[in-house]
């Protein structure tokens, strides 16, 4: 029994200094961001699911759909608070100190930073709001960072396989493995010990190993939806998974583009002093990097391929793009974890050009004004995320009290009998005047899960399953019957809440919702 404990004993002991400060700075981080989701259990939106992972198989999925077929073989899956963040958070920490360890960060500041960030980064919130799959998610960043480290180490097939279980997780942490590979070509070009040749080499061996990895991927895909049969789904172009428009693929390249240097990424950056935070820094480190290649007498061919990089690291970062041409596909912000890059690539490359003796006293002021940014940016990440979870949880109890006072006027008409079945007309489309507006006051959280205000969750097609769980109140539901659509009854009624829009028409309790 204690073959294990002496092996991850070990394995702990081999850690660098700079590993266990990832890993330890992105667990103490991750308790500053998310100490709200590790000891509340919010349920709205997808996470009405409560018990089982949602679409699977039939989103491209799979190794999701078999672990959940396997976690209901067991206790089963479930939207759980402490245990589900705590994992996911370790699973986070690991990646960090795999990354450290890709990238060969020497620097203590540089290696507490990536841990904090990889905690803290906005996508964590947002994914934090649908945990019943959180834990699986950041297992596939783990995954797609473990296959750059095995490719690295000219491991490819194993680095194949976990980059195709990777993609069976969660296809969006296939931009992660793409930015850091680019990362470390970049590094390499700016070395001038290694080879241009060597650069060439290893970024060719990379691509070849992603490539190799989607068509796997693509094939146990097709192979898992004619072994599972799940029903048809058009979330996200999920039917025409795996092929592209040819004609659409330059104007998803494009977009892109332009949503790379429009900074606030799907409300990660949507305060205005984050994107001019993140500006400073990319124009702190631009300006080292090529002091550095001034300094060094770079080679006009490194320079030339490292431009190339530069060029077309907004591309690796924002893959998800171009991963769907179909019309439904869009991109929100669970697909932007590679986004984090951008500020890790530029911290790493100018540690590398600072090993040895400065210089120019620039450099030495470029360093600690770029190190205060970054610092300031952790910083305000965790604070976004924790007015996130603020506005989350004051959204839930105006939910709560909307659902209650529907309850009690339900439960309060004239001639009630829980027996009763109960109609509702017109969800989708409820008014009520007197909500709150959320985003009066948090106009700056709009990542998504967080983005909602009462009206929008309220008119979600989860609304019952919420009015269910907050409220206990679940009674018998069918579709409105056509006579009493016809009946003048029905049409004299007010629409939702005002007076006279719930009745009991034909035994049945009413509830018109809209017009």
């Amino acid at each position: 029994m204690d073959y294990i404990f002496d092996k991850v004993k070990t394995k702990i002991g081999s850690l660098s200094t700079q590993q266990r400060y990832a890993f330890l700075s992105c667990l103490i981080a991750g308790f500053l961001a998310h100490g709200y989701a590790l000891c509340n259990n919010y349920i709205y939106h997808d996470a009405t699911i409560l018990n089982g992972l949602g679409t699977t198989f039939g989103i491209g999925r799979w190794a999701l759909g078999y672990m959940g077929v396997i976690n209901d073989a067991l206790l089963g899956n479930y939207h759980l608070p402490f245990f589900n963040i705590v994992l996911s958070l370790i699973f986070i920490a690991i990646s960090a100190v795999i990354t450290v360890d890709i990238l060969c960060v020497k620097g203590s500041f540089l290696s507490i930073f990536i841990g904090a960030i990889f905690a803290v980064y906005p996508v964590v919130t947002s994914t934090f709001a649908y945990n019943f799959s959180a834990v699986f998610y950041f297992m596939a960043l783990m995954l797609a960072l473990l296959s750059v480290r095995q490719s690295l180490n000219n491991k490819y097939i194993s680095g194949v396989i976990l980059l195709t279980l990777s993609l069976g997780f969660y296809q969006a942490y296939f931009s992660v493995a793409l930015t850091v590979s680019l990362t470390v070509v970049m590094v390499m070009l700016l070395d001038k010990d290694i080879e241009l040749i060597d650069s060439i080499k290893k970024g060719v061996s990379f691509i070849a190993s992603f490539i190799v990895s989607l068509l796997l991927y693509l094939i146990i895909n097709k192979l898992s939806v004619i072994i599972m049969k799940p029903p048809a789904t058009g979330y996200q172009g999920a039917d025409d998974m795996g092929t592209l428009a040819i004609a659409k693929i330059p104007s998803r390249i494009i977009q892109s583009y332009l949503h790379f240097f429009y900074i606030k990424w799907n409300g990660i950056n949507k305060a205005t002093c984050m994107w001019v935070f993140i500006i400073a820094f990319l124009i702190s480190a631009a300006v080292t990097i090529l002091i550095h290649i001034y300094r060094k007498k770079l080679a006009i061919q490194n320079i030339l391929f490292f431009a190339l990089c530069v060029v077309i690291m907004p591309l690796a970062v924002n893959i998800v793009y171009v991963m769907s041409t179909d019309d439904n596909y869009s991109v929100h912000t669970l697909m932007r974890y590679a986004t984090i890059f951008v500020l890790i690539m530029p911290a790493l490359l100018m540690e590398k050009t600072s090993d040895e003796a400065v210089s120019f006293p620039i450099e030495k002021a470029l360093n600690v004004f770029a190190a205060l940014l970054l610092g300031t940016i952790t910083l305000c990440y965790i604070y976004s995320n924790n007015v996130a979870y603020l506005k989350m949880n004051l959204v839930e109890e105006e939910m709560n009290s909307f659902f209650t006072v529907m309850q009690s006027r339900i439960t309060g008409l004239d001639g009630y009998n829980d027996d009763m079945p109960v109609c509702f007309s017109g969800e989708s489309k409820i008014v009520d005047n007197n909500l709150y507006d959320m985003n009066e006051m948090y106009e700056d959280t709009v990542i998504l899960g967080y983005e909602y205000n009462a009206r929008d969750l309220i008119n979600r097609e989860s609304w019952l399953r919420y009015m269910a769980y907050h409220t206990g109140f679940a009674p018998t539901v069918i579709d409105v019957p056509g006579d009493i659509l016809e009946s003048e009854e029905f049409k004299s009624m007010s629409a939702y809440p005002d007076d006279n829009s719930i009745k009991i028409i034909n035994g049945i309790i009413t509830v018109k919702l809209s017009e």
